[in-house]
């Protein structure tokens, strides 16, 4: 099942609204020695492996720099699935594993891409005939930029979009992943906090070791809701259609269709000089 791993893995949405909340905290009015708190947790079923992945992470650190906007941080992530067993011969569908870890990341200029690097260590919740505490790097740097959400708010329906790109580097895999998402929508309603739109979305994702199962193409499209804004939670689900362009003999790795369904909450937290802000 380490196929089914990769291509649960390869989910990148978590990935994408996890770094969008840094871009959230670091982009926002944090002046130097602000303290700040993220907390982030997306869970998706995906209907191909019929899973539940939920990730998790906490990450508080200060605000070091104003220009150009940096943070130092400890962080803990945790990620599990539903599938995943332990044994002798395991099946493994995610990382399934905890992280603590340290990190610093930098955006060199206003609206342009963050830097990131953190070093952790991580724990396998699974017993494994390999399992043991590894050292865990990582690095690299992620761009986000969206159109049209704060263009006339209150008016639908409207078009709003955004772009997402990430690439990074994972030691304890010894690879290197890059992804890239064009999404656009239609905010079909808006209300005092909160929205509803239908989107449809285009990504990609390869990498440096030439696994299949990170080596994908989908187009999707689906439903998002966001019932309230103070919350930090939104809804969504979505039909995708994948195709793998590197050649695999594993059963998973043939073209794909399937429901996805997620929840994405996320909050940040920042005190200065006392006053705390959510």
């Amino acid at each position: 099942a380490r196929d089914a791993f990769g291509a649960a893995l390869g989910v990148p949405e978590s990935a994408r609204a996890e770094h969008g909340l840094a871009s959230l905290a670091q982009g926002g009015d944090l002046g130097r020695g602000a303290l700040f708190t993220e907390l982030y947790a997306a869970p998706v079923y995906q209907t191909r492996f019929s899973n539940l992945v939920a990730p998790v992470v906490v990450r508080s650190g200060v605000a070091a720099l104003e220009r150009p906007r940096a943070a130092a941080y400890a962080s803990v992530r945790l990620t599990r699935d539903t599938r995943s067993v332990g044994g002798v011969q395991p099946q493994i569908f995610s990382d399934n594993a905890v992280i603590p870890a340290l990190g610093v990341r930098v955006q060199p200029v206003r609206r342009g891409p963050t830097l990131y690097s953190e070093l952790g260590a991580s724990r396998p919740l699974l017993a494994t005939p390999d399992a043991r505490t590894r050292a865990d790097y990582r690095g690299g740097g992620y761009y986000s930029a969206q159109w049209g959400a704060g263009a006339a708010p209150g008016r639908a329906p409207r078009l709003v979009g955004d772009v997402y790109a990430d690439a990074s580097y994972y030691s304890r895999f010894d690879n290197a992943i890059a992804y890239v998402q064009l999404r656009e929508a239609v905010r079909l309603r808006e209300w005092g906090g909160g929205w509803a739109e239908l989107y449809g979305r285009a990504g990609a994702v390869g990498d440096t070791r030439r696994e299949f199962y990170n080596n994908v193409g989908e187009v999707g499209a689906g439903l998002r809701v966001l019932p309230w804004r103070a919350a930090g939670a939104s809804l969504s689900a979505e039909y995708v259609r994948g195709a793998y362009w590197v050649r695999s003999t594993a059963p998973a790795a043939a073209p794909y269709g399937e429901l996805r369904a997620m929840v994405v909450v996320s909050k940040v937290i920042t005190d200065r000089l006392g006053a705390r802000r959510w």
